[in-house]
């Protein structure tokens, strides 16, 4: 398909009507603004304070988040933090006066801070008395008096003995060690004045540590009381939050979930209005919309407002329109196309001509039936019954083609789950050997047929790309390069091809080959510069189009080879849980092989999954666009509701 045509617009608004014509706009998401932030010394009403409003919702929210109900079904679990609900419900929420919420949870926050910093202190607190709860009178006896000096603190245990021994050389020294733990020891040190500078030194080499405990109310163990008492009052107090929290997310967060996308769609419409060219009474928006829908927008500015209306506006030479791929039946095939890029205006949208060839190489990738119906299956019952976003819908059909194609080509090649016609004889022909459908035997005819489909695609696919890029040259001017450079390359293969199928042909074919690769050089001849250096190019070009074929086509070789370790892979599982299980008696050995059976195509089936995904993807990527696609293009990002916490019923 070819991608929608855009042109440049601009909407020409009241100021004062411009917070009309901008809800209207969002919701039929199909007109981009462009031009550079701005400021205004005019702010609409409507969109005043609306920074302020969504951080005191960021607050509101992050606070009472934890509290809401937890999910009651696979449908919320999967849901995730979103409301199932319509959109014009958020614009209601966003109305409701949260004030009185805010000034409450602020309350409740700080009161929590205070709390957990009183608890915090406590147990530091705890720490250290516990080692003088001995003590029977308050810590803050021990103070200095005019002839004796006070040491309350603690030394490692293994130098004790140490220590008391040289407090033995002085005089008038009275030392209690209080109490003991593995690694210090906890003493009370009392000396007179005169002999404390000695002491101090002894200290100070036993790595003497002073106590930072206090005990001005009490003594230690009295102070212990008071402090567990004040734990558990601090404890009942953050419970007697907790469900006042909870009681609050249960009433509100659901309004604040959806204020929050609302107000993110006003501050996008904020955005959008501060980007335009603004007068004493008028603003004009300039932007890019779909030429097909031209008129629909004009009928919505006028249901809207009859002082509002669309301006044509000359596109200058920078400008660069968005692209919008323009597909139906190949959408879910888009999500492959982004991975890589995004086409530029003007060239081929390569969707509806990747989506068959990449459903091949899919299930190529796998061959086996039993993967297939598994994934197809699972994927119908996911679209039927899980509330899935547009584009994990989309995914899930992209996936589920996959899935067909895996069942089709398994059946073709005989995969089903890596057994052999005689282990499951239900779908096995008598007369063939082999079972229903199966026309290929993935180890018997891998290299004289499977090798040479798995390259007939792949040349397939690869002149798929030239006669694209064909295309695309012919669209930029370059009609030299599309007949002779593209023409001759596809017409110099098609004689091959023909000669190689038709003796008749291979008698003239050599002759008329020699014609087109002169007219090949030709076409990859620049433009510009010396005819004897344009030659050589043209000649250069030639060569590496040849090397660059060989091992493009080479790479196709991964089709069977994915294809092939995915039976190989099963059959070793099915071999390993059929051995193991019968070296062990009935009733262990029977639940043995069932696990080693779950576990092993499970783990086949996940990592092949993602292998015929990715390799997919990349002979799309490397070999086909390498023929055609530039990229480059910039995607249409349309003024829209988008939603962080919404889910429509309609989406499904």
């Amino acid at each position: 398909m070819a991608l929608t045509p855009f042109k440049k617009v601009g909407i020409l608004s009241l100021r004062n009507e411009v917070c009309r014509v901008l809800p209207a706009l969002q919701k039929m998401k199909n007109f981009e603004v462009i031009g550079k932030d701005g400021e205004s010394d005019f702010i609409p009403e409507s969109f005043q304070g609306i920074e302020a409003r969504q951080a005191n919702l960021d607050f509101l929210y992050s606070y009472l988040r934890s509290f809401a109900l937890a999910p009651k079904n696979l449908r919320e679990k999967i849901l995730g933090e979103q409301v199932v609900c319509d959109l014009s419900r958020a614009e209601t929420a966003a109305l409701r006066d949260f004030s009185v919420l805010l000034e409450s949870c602020s309350a409740l926050e700080k009161e929590e801070g205070d709390i957990k910093s009183t608890l915090d202190r406590g147990a530091e607190v705890r720490v250290i008395l516990e080692q003088w709860k001995e003590v029977d009178f308050p810590l803050s006896d021990f103070q200095d008096t005019e002839y004796t000096r006070v040491f309350l603190g603690r030394i490692d245990v293994k130098d004790t003995s140490d220590f008391e021994h040289a407090l033995q050389k002085i005089s008038s020294v009275n030392l209690d060690i209080i109490s003991q733990g593995r690694k210090h020891a906890y003493l009370l040190l009392i000396t007179h004045r005169d002999t404390a500078n000695e002491v101090q030194k002894i200290l100070e080499e036993f790595r003497f540590t002073a106590s930072e405990a206090t005990g001005d109310l009490g003594t230690p163990s009295e102070e212990l009381r008071l402090l567990a008492h004040t734990k558990e009052s601090a404890l009942i107090r953050l419970l007697e939050i907790e469900v006042q929290k909870k009681k609050y997310a249960l009433e509100y967060i659901t309004d604040i979930k959806l204020a929050l996308d609302a107000f993110a769609w006003k501050q996008e419409q904020k955005l959008a209005y501060l980007r335009g060219t603004q007068t004493e009474k008028t603003v004009l928006i300039e932007g890019w919309i779909p030429v097909s829908d031209e008129a629909a927008i004009v009928q919505s500015l006028t249901n809207v407002t009859p002082n509002a209306a669309l301006i044509d506006l000359e596109e200058t030479k920078e400008e660069e329109a968005p692209v919008q791929l323009n597909n139906k039946k190949a959408k879910p095939f888009e999500i492959v196309l982004g991975l890589f890029g995004t086409p530029k205006q003007g060239e081929v949208d390569p969707t509806p001509f990747m989506a068959p060839f990449f459903v091949i190489f899919f299930g190529f990738c796998l061959t086996d039936a039993g993967y297939g119906i598994i994934l197809t299956l699972t994927l119908l019952w996911a679209m039927k019954t899980l509330p899935l976003s547009p584009d994990n819908r989309e995914m899930a059909k992209l996936l589920l083609y996959g899935g067909i194609s895996t069942t089709i080509l398994g059946v073709l090649f005989g995969g089903y789950f890596g057994m052999t016609p005689e282990q499951f004889s239900l779908l096995a022909n008598p007369e063939t050997g082999r079972f229903y459908g199966q026309i290929l035997n993935p180890v018997e005819d891998l290299v004289p047929k499977i090798m040479l489909l798995a390259y007939g695609l792949g040349v397939a696919h690869l002149l798929l790309g030239v006669v694209l890029g064909g295309i695309n040259r012919w669209r930029r001017g370059e009609k030299r390069a599309a007949l002779l450079g593209s023409g001759s390359l596809i017409l110099i293969l098609a004689t091959a091809l023909a000669a190689a199928l038709s003796p008749a042909i291979a008698a003239i074919a050599l002759p008329l080959i020699l014609t087109l690769v002169l007219l090949l050089i030709v076409g990859l001849m620049p433009n510009s510069g010396g005819i004897v250096g344009r030659i050589l190019l043209g000649v250069l070009g030639v060569v590496d189009e040849a090397i660059a074929w060989l091992s493009n086509v080479l790479s196709y070789s991964r089709l069977f080879a994915l294809g092939l370790a995915t039976g190989v892979i099963a059959l070793a599982f099915n071999s390993i849980a059929i051995t193991l299980g019968g070296m062990m008696p009935v009733f262990i050995g029977i639940p043995v092989a069932i696990l080693i059976i779950l576990f092993g195509h499970s783990l086949n089936m996940g990592l092949n999954l993602l292998g015929a995904f990715v390799h997919s993807g990349r002979l799309q990527f490397v070999e086909f666009f390498g023929k055609f696609f530039e990229g480059g293009g910039r995607p249409f990002a349309p003024l829209s509701q988008k939603t962080r916490f919404i889910f429509e019923e309609a989406k499904k």
